[in-house]
């Protein structure tokens, strides 16, 4: 994690504390939610992760925007459209609307794995296209790792 920006470092790693609370506070509460009221239960925190996750990989997906800006031809394009997807998936996976592709949450929160997954490789790609600080890669594969991981716990609970 050398050469990495100390902002964009300490904000990233702040970044994954919704993602370690949505996750695996719900391994902490089996079975507590009946007799403590006030925490959330389990299917509360599912939404929760789900709803911070998809606003970061719709975040994620806009710093592609920015490197599709600093490219042309065919490399633009690959990169605008690596800043739209991910964010039209997200609309796609949200439970409870008409356009839903999934109504079960933990279907959903896989497939928002699955879009985590797909923004790095964009990230590889831009990365070796130089669209993308040296120091990218240093920082967005352990993110990635660090989501994943706690996705998986949110979606084994």
């Amino acid at each position: 994690m050398k050469n990495i920006p100390k902002p964009a470092l300490i904000l990233s790693c702040l970044g994954l504390i919704p993602f370690f609370i949505f996750s695996v506070f719900q391994i902490t509460q089996l079975g507590s939610a009946r007799q403590q009221p006030f925490l959330l239960n389990n299917s509360e925190l599912d939404k929760l992760l789900l709803a911070y996750g998809a606003t970061i990989l719709s975040f994620m997906a806009g710093t592609h925007w920015g490197f599709a800006t600093k490219s042309s031809g065919i490399v633009s394009v690959k990169a605008y459209l690596s800043s739209v997807i991910p964010t039209l998936l997200v609309f796609l996976i949200i439970p409870e609307h008409f356009f839903s592709v999934s109504h079960n949450i933990k279907l959903s929160l896989v497939l928002l794995l699955i879009g985590f997954l797909g923004i790095l490789l964009f990230d590889v790609h831009h990365w070796k296209e130089k669209l993308a600080p040296q120091w990218w890669l240093s920082l967005r594969v352990p993110m990635t790792l660090m989501v994943v991981t706690l996705l998986l716990v949110g979606i084994s609970v």
